[in-house]
């Protein structure tokens, strides 16, 4: 990631994104020749392009541009609207010196570069304002498969319950309250000393997290609370098939789920008409 970074920055620096466009030129045609002879699936192609929109740091580089990552919700309609006037075929007047002109340059290059890099518009796109979401934390799995898998969510606590007071918290039982209704509900048994791979201390407990596990019947009830020293903690524990189920049934994320549904819509559209053009 960080030598793609690096590359982007530089062309950004430079004024020149031929260095870029030519780059990910090349990483399209071999997969597409590579599609094409039979070396490699249309899914794994579309696995590769996917991986490639997300090699590079994307906070730096909005940092770069002048934006703060994610948009926030002015700054991509903004940024929407410019692309859908180019897709058009229209073209704004460039406003006079001042902040909006500033602002109207600024995406400007951020178009630019991203025909260059080969990445749809809207794939920057973030959920709107007020829709609840779920603050996912990477996990690594190393790569073992298994009938559960490791799952982290930070949580803003609205009401701790009591639990960041307690000097001493195992052996009782919390609920601890976060944005859009989570609940951790936990029974804690012991404290987890910080270690390489959790530089924090931590809480392990048994219980359930409403809107994001089964209530019970779990078939691994651990929960580990990572308190983060913002009001919140990372919350991590494994989930199962009853678990997924709860999670994609739960009315508090359909508008999520339709939203992303019109997201694969999309790019649906995009990947078909990527497949029907000539190999330049």
């Amino acid at each position: 990631m960080n030598e793609r970074t690096e590359e982007i920055l530089k062309a950004l620096s430079d004024g020149d994104l031929t260095p870029v466009r030519e780059e990910a030129k090349r990483r399209h045609r071999s997969l597409l020749q590579k599609w094409t002879r039979g070396m490699m699936t249309r899914r794994e192609v579309l696995t590769c392009l996917r991986a490639y929109e997300y090699d590079w740091d994307r906070r730096r580089v909005m940092g770069e541009l002048g934006y703060s990552w994610p948009f926030p919700a002015e700054d991509w309609a903004a940024l929407r609207a410019d692309w859908l006037d180019s897709v058009h075929g229209y073209e704004k007047a460039m406003p006079e010196e001042g902040p909006e002109r500033e602002a109207a340059e600024r995406r400007k290059k951020t178009l630019e570069l991203l025909s260059a890099l080969g990445i749809p518009v809207f794939t920057l796109e973030r959920p709107p304002v007020g829709m609840p979401v779920p603050h996912w934390m990477s996990v690594y799995t190393g790569g073992v498969a298994g009938p559960t898998i490791e799952r982290a969510v930070w949580i803003e606590f609205t009401d701790d319950g009591g639990f960041c007071e307690d000097p001493d918290p195992a052996g009782k039982t919390f609920a601890i309250r976060g944005d859009f209704g989570i609940e951790v509900r936990i029974t804690v048994s012991c404290r987890q000393e910080p270690t390489g791979r959790i530089p924090v201390p931590a809480w392990i407990g048994v219980g359930s997290i409403t809107h994001l596990t089964a209530a019970e019947n779990r078939t691994d009830p651990t929960i580990r609370l990572s308190l983060t020293g913002q009001r919140g903690a990372i919350v991590n524990w494994q989930e199962d098939e009853k678990d997924r189920e709860a999670y994609e049934a739960d009315p508090l994320w359909e508008p999520l789920r339709e939203w992303t549904r019109q997201m694969e819509d999309k790019r649906a559209l995009w990947e078909a008409l990527l497949f029907s053009k000539p190999i330049d």
